[in-house]
């Protein structure tokens, strides 16, 4: 371990290097830098007036916010308070605020505005270990239970001139092995469980993954965009940048990430495959329309790509003439499609779910290099990582130096090392379940190890469909063959105990109404269309072409709505919430198995 805590590390930048950009952000139609001196004194402040509030060595304070840079500020306060951060994603709905919020203990609160304020004090009653919520944007009024973030800097300001060595003193008390953070995991398929991670857990994932990407000197900036609550981005596009001392740009929202990553030109981004399932989809629409000899070109410059990306894997120079071909492809196609990513992008990182293999062929063949890895929150996040000189498509990469990773005998993967955590907040019983006696964490995740140690992924365990006839079907490998199609915005497999495998499907608005030239339609009244019921059905067809005759799906409705997360279909971080949505469209689920459960084909 380079460092004894986390704090201390980060803290050796705010000293040494305090003209340089930690964050940048947009501010009034302006990107705006705050340099690490500013934000170190704005950590400092947010940290002692916690102190002054009461918070106490490993005391819980929840952060319930969208990504912004006081999200950053108020997460390291609490770290350099001696705390340990709680986030609530700003999407949860108040039964799952009040859950994190009171199974944690926590004592304080931040909170982003009078909106998320307003979920905590409808559960108020329900908290009673809850003293105080703090409010990072607006002018609360000021009681004994509200108070604004400078208000609660400007008490902070007041401690460290009455304590100047209030925080070193904090600082050089934080162990190792002290918990930081309880991250809460999805809950897909119960109440969420806290994940308790400790200085040791995050500080190894950091090291080990720095020393194998190498020399990143020439990574200036990252782009944040996936919820800052969500492990994945929480480590590697919060926590690595500020531990070497890099930037890190906010995007504005989701719907703005396209035009940030051009203004931003970031140097690496993390993401989840649902962003290039819709990126790929988009292309391949785009280039669907395109007048015949772009196409043509776009396909030869395609195949120049892939032809490139075997000698790519092998580490081996291109040959002359695939060389030229190649430059000329780059000039022609590529070059403009990393342009719209900004154009400086070393590469992306990508988690959370298994990746097509053939999007990642297709960024790869684009210049456009995707790391795959996985892992879990219980991990830290990343567990095995695939790298720019030792990658596979379709797998994950290979375990992290000191991890060890196993396959036992049903396909479940085990874990073990220094990234594992502690086990879950206040569940001794379910912790003893999932990390036994000898170190190894139950992912509960599929898959298998080829020889050279890279890891692939099929399924998670307990989401496995087993039908009537009793064959194993992976559910994500369907889905993600239909939601490469572009006009298809969410899907979920069906078919546990049922004689044949049919599809709950939502629609991409924005692309179904371009292509009908119905610019104000919404989901329900495209869902009622004869015309996309034909076009999603021919999109069913095609994927059924690349899967044997019992994956095929069957049969397939529209519900009315996309899946969201406000109406509890999909976790925060985009899984499926499958019994939520089998209670809720049961109706729907039951019309497509007849009484007899009659096969028919599309």
């Amino acid at each position: 371990m380079s460092h004894q805590n986390l704090v201390s590390a980060i803290g050796a930048h705010f000293d040494n290097q305090p003209m340089h950009a930690a964050q940048r952000h947009k501010v009034d139609g302006r990107w705006v830098d705050i340099s690490y001196g500013e934000f170190g004194n704005q950590v400092r402040e947010i940290a002692a007036g916690l102190c002054a509030l009461g918070v106490n060595s490993c005391d819980r304070v929840a952060l319930l916010s969208q990504n912004r840079v006081e999200w950053a500020a108020c997460d390291l306060g609490i770290l350099f308070a001696g705390g340990v951060t709680v986030t609530v994603y700003p999407n949860s709905i108040q039964r799952e605020v009040a859950y994190i919020i009171g199974n944690s203990d926590s004592r304080v609160v931040f909170v982003e505005d009078d909106t998320q304020l307003q979920k905590v004090l409808q559960v108020r009653s329900q908290l009673p270990i809850l003293k105080k919520a703090i409010v990072i944007a607006g002018n609360p009024k000021q009681d004994d239970f509200h108070m604004s973030l400078d208000s609660l800097r400007t008490l902070g300001r007041t401690r460290l001139e009455q304590q100047p060595d209030l925080l070193a003193q904090i600082r050089n008390n934080i162990k190792i092995d002290d918990l930081l953070a309880i991250i809460y995991t999805s809950g897909t398929t119960g109440p969420p469980k806290g994940v308790m991670l400790t200085n040791r857990n995050i500080i190894f994932v950091l090291d080990t993954v720095l020393g194998c990407l190498g020399d990143i000197s020439n990574f200036e900036i990252n782009l944040s965009f996936l919820p800052l609550s969500h492990a994945l981005e929480r480590i590697g596009g919060h926590f690595l940048p500020l531990y070497v001392g890099h930037t890190i740009g906010y995007a504005e929202c989701l719907e703005k990430v396209g035009e940030n990553f051009q203004q931003t030109r970031p140097d690496f981004a993390c993401a989840v495959p649902r962003v290039f399932e819709k990126v790929y989809a988009r292309i391949q629409e785009q280039i669907r329309q395109a007048p015949p000899m772009r196409r043509k070109i776009f396909k030869w410059a395609l195949g120049v790509g892939k032809e490139a990306l075997v000698y790519r894997q092998q580490n081996k120079n291109l040959p002359t003439v695939l060389a030229l071909k190649h430059k000329l492809a780059d000039k022609l196609v590529f070059g403009k499609l990393r342009e719209v990513l900004g154009g400086n992008l070393k590469y992306f990182v990508s988690g959370g779910a298994p990746l097509d293999p053939r999007i990642a062929e297709f960024f790869f063949a684009a210049g456009i290099v995707v790391l795959e890895g996985w892992g879990a929150t219980e991990t830290a996040a990343p567990a095995t990582l695939n790298l720019p000189y030792a990658f596979k498509l379709g797998s994950v990469g290979r375990a992290l130096p000191g991890l060890e990773v196993i396959a036992v005998e049903d396909g479940e993967l085990f874990i073990r090392g220094p990234s594992v955590c502690q086990g879950y907040w206040k569940l001794p019983e379910q912790s003893a379940e999932t990390f036994d006696k000898d170190g190894w964490y139950h992912t509960g995740d599929v898959g298998r190890i080829d020889d050279e140690g890279f890891v692939y992924i099929t399924d998670r365990k307990k989401e496995l469909i087993i039908t009537a006839a009793g064959k194993n079907i992976s559910p994500q490998n369907i889905e993600n063959k239909l939601k490469m199609s572009p006009f298809i915005s969410n899907a979920m497999a069906v078919g546990d105990r049922r004689n044949y495998i049919t599809a709950l499907i939502t629609l991409d608005v924005d692309a179904i109404s371009k292509k009908f030239k119905v610019p104000d339609a919404d989901h329900a009244a495209l869902a009622r269309r004869d015309d996309v019921e034909l076009l999603i059905q021919a999109e069913v067809v095609k994927v059924n072409t690349d899967l044997p005759r019992f994956e095929q799906v069957k049969k397939f409705k529209i519900p009315p709505v996309d899946f969201t997360v406000e109406q509890d279909e999909l976790s925060p971080s985009l899984k499926l919430k499958r019994k939520h949505i089998v209670s809720r469209y049961q109706n729907l689920i039951d019309e497509m198995y007849g009484p007899q459960e009659e096969e028919k084909g599309l």
